[in-house]
């Protein structure tokens, strides 16, 4: 609004700087991966970091239910 930018537009932006195209939203932006990692309230942090660990390097996208984040 107002010209602000939320999350997944800022995301998208920034990727967008370096060849990698994303969708707009975040819940399209989730779907893009190429290797998923789904994690539920019974998920113990061990299990969380397993999973990350197992990720391609440098991108890990991390989708809760209404907000999206790359790290």
């Amino acid at each position: 609004m107002h010209g602000e930018q939320d999350c997944s537009r800022f995301l998208q932006m920034v990727f967008a700087t370096v060849g990698i195209v994303l969708p707009r939203d975040s819940k399209d932006q989730a779907q893009v991966s190429s290797s998923p990692v789904n994690f539920d309230k019974k998920s113990t942090d061990t299990a969380k970091i397993a999973s990350l660990v197992k990720t391609p390097a440098a991108i890990s996208l991390l989708a809760m239910k209404d907000i999206s984040c790359f790290i």
